[in-house]
């Protein structure tokens, strides 16, 4: 079996030099900031998703994709309205 690892999006970003502090962020920036970060996540967690099935039909065998701080994590820092 292999194993795939979707990374954090935040985490990525701020590897690369985008290190941001948020709580410094007016409402609306920090809800475009997490925008940004929601349409980076789904693009990693699509990617590794396409990654497995491609791998499992190559391979015969089964792939996981465990995902680290995936898409819903974005919802702990923005308002619920």
């Amino acid at each position: 079996m292999q194993v795939l690892v979707v990374p954090e999006a935040a985490t990525t970003l701020m590897k690369g030099g985008a290190f941001i502090v948020s709580s410094e962020f007016t409402e609306k920036q920090g809800l475009e900031f997490q925008k940004t970060l929601m349409k980076t996540q789904v693009q990693l967690e699509n990617s590794f998703t396409e990654i497995a099935n491609s791998a499992a039909k190559n391979s015969g065998g089964k792939v996981v994709v465990l995902i680290d701080r995936g898409l819903m994590d974005g919802s702990a820092f923005i308002n619920d309205r």
